[in-house]
Formats: structure tokens, C-alpha cells, sequence
């Protein structure tokens, strides 16, 4: 006995394989986005992270945070800078963030708070999510995709 299979049928089998091929391209972009942007929540934070050890030693040697991160670039009492430079970009390609004029000329907004500072990236969005004043700074976490350290 011979099936025929109907003209109808033909179509719709290649309708479903080249749904299923899209579908099968498609899978690989989906976690190698979230790794990426992951690597640049990485190098922000080590970026923040040396940034933030900067401030703690000028801290400690001055007794107070400084007034913006530009401070950390000149010599005080009679210490070397605590940094030779700022980044000019966080991953994202964020230039000068700084906030209500606290951050200065950076990729990385910086904040005095009432308890200490905090340091951060505007993230992906290239909006400020978490504040700009040391008052309006959360106390515990920041707010949208930005990243960051606060310190008490």
C-alpha cells in the first residue's frame, strides 16, 4: 500500500522546521548576553573597589573623606596621591557621572553619607538610580542595574 502524504502536510513540516531552527539559533545569544554584561559588572566593581580603597586611605590619613574623587589625585600631608588617575569610562562607556557635584570628573558617581561614602556606576541604563546626595543614598543597596560599595 502507498501513503501519500497531502501538499498541506509538506508545507507545514517546513514551516515547523525552520520554526525550530530559529528557535535553535536563537538559544546560544540568550546566556552569552548575561555573561557579558555580568564580565562588565566585574570590572565596574574592581574599578570601584580600588577607587573605594583610595578614599578609606585618605580617610585614614586625613580624618576626613574627600570633598570629590579629584582630591584623591594630589598630594596631602605630605602623602603621595592615593591614586594617578580616575577612569575616564566605566564598561558601559559612562563618562563624567558625577552627581550634584560630588563625583567630579569620573566614570563612577561618589557620595559622602552620614555615616561614610558610597561608590558607584550608573549601569547600562546610563540613569542614576540611586541617588546623588549622601542624604538620598540608600543605606544598604542601590536601586536599578546600578553597582556600586558603601562604605560605613
Amino acid at each position: 500500500m502507498i501513503v501519500q502524504k497531502s501538499k498541506g502536510a509538506v508545507g507545514l513540516h517546513i514551516i515547523l522546521a525552520v520554526a525550530f531552527l530559529i528557535l535553535v539559533s536563537s538559544l546560544p545569544t540568550l546566556p552569552v548576553n548575561k555573561l557579558y554584561d555580568f564580565g562588565k559588572k566585574g570590572e565596574a566593581m574592581a574599578d570601584i573597589s580600588r577607587i573605594s580603597g583610595a578614599i578609606s586611605r585618605y580617610k585614614s590619613r586625613t580624618n576626613e573623606y574627600p570633598v570629590n574623587q579629584q582630591a584623591l589625585l594630589v598630594s596631602v600631608g605630605g602623602y603621595e596621591p592615593e591614586l594617578t588617575s580616575l577612569p575616564e569610562r566605566d564598561p558601559w562607556g559612562n563618562t563624567n557621572t558625577g552627581v550634584n557635584g560630588t563625583g567630579g570628573i569620573s566614570a563612577y558617581c561618589y557620595a559622602r553619607t552620614e555615616k561614610g561614602f558610597a561608590v558607584w556606576s550608573i549601569g547600562r541604563d546610563k540613569q542614576n538610580n540611586s541617588g546623588g546626595s549622601g542624604s538620598s543614598l540608600p543605606n544598604a543597596n542601590f536601586s536599578g542595574d546600578d553597582v556600586g560599595i558603601i562604605s560605613e
